[in-house]
């Protein structure tokens, strides 16, 4: 959604650029949508199966889990955040 917005703060007026921006803005919500679906799917088959999915899929264990792989990422594999977690 974000660079959807700036291809069309910067678009110009080109009526084909502002399409083209839509367009991306458009799949972005929709990919979003998807997402917040797939995410109460597995709340709702969690809740039917009697298994407690909040355990183990929790902001806390999403964030702590995507800072390990930004920190590999820019300051390498052995940096002191990557071993936070052990993952």
């Amino acid at each position: 959604m974000f660079y959807g917005g700036l291809a069309l703060i910067f678009s110009g007026g080109d009526d084909e650029k502002i399409k083209s921006a839509m367009g991306t803005i458009r799949y972005a919500v929709i990919g979003l949508v998807v997402s917040f679906l797939a995410l109460g799917f597995i709340f709702l088959l969690g809740n039917v199966a009697n298994f407690a999915v909040g355990e183990y899929i929790s902001f806390e264990k999403i964030r702590d889990a995507l800072t390990v792989v930004f920190e590999r990422l820019f300051n390498g594999p052995n940096s002191a955040a990557s071993m936070v977690g052990n993952y």
